[in-house]
């Protein structure tokens, strides 16, 4: 049983009289964490403030699934349009530099380093060694 017997996403979208589109976009929503789709079956979440949290990324699957997850619930909690929920979430994409700049200086540190809201955040996990290591990188003696 293999691959042409399963029916394609056009054949589905007939079947359910749905436009291939909608059909589609349900999919994705799949793709979100359980406790997304759950704020969309109960209504609190529409599709079209769910769709964009893909959008959203972070460095691994858990981090992406709470970072969306954080932002479904300030949509939720605060009454969002899906117009102003798209701008935020516009606003929380980086740029390939951005990317670029966190890798590099993430190895360059020996260390996570994020950019966020217009901050650059080193995180040196409180290790005091990885925190010498960065004075010393950047020139700064102790007085």
């Amino acid at each position: 049983v293999g691959a042409q017997n399963r029916p394609t996403l056009s054949e589905i979208a007939r079947q359910d009289g749905l436009k291939l589109s909608d059909a589609s976009n349900y999919l994705r929503l799949l793709k979100l964490p359980a406790s997304i789709q759950r704020l969309v079956e109960d209504g609190r979440l529409t599709r079209g403030h769910a769709l964009p949290l893909l959008r959203l990324k972070k460095r691994t699957a858990t981090e992406t699934a709470v970072f969306q997850l954080r932002v479904a619930r300030m949509i939720v909690d605060h009454g969002w349009s899906v117009r102003k929920t798209e701008s935020y979430i516009r606003g929380k994409q980086k740029t390939n530099d951005e990317r670029s700049l966190e890798r590099a200086l993430s190895e360059r540190c020996g260390c996570p380093v994020n950019i966020s809201d217009g901050k650059l955040v080193i995180d040196f996990e409180g290790n005091l060694d990885v925190f010498d290591g960065l004075k010393s990188r950047f020139g700064i003696q102790e007085r």
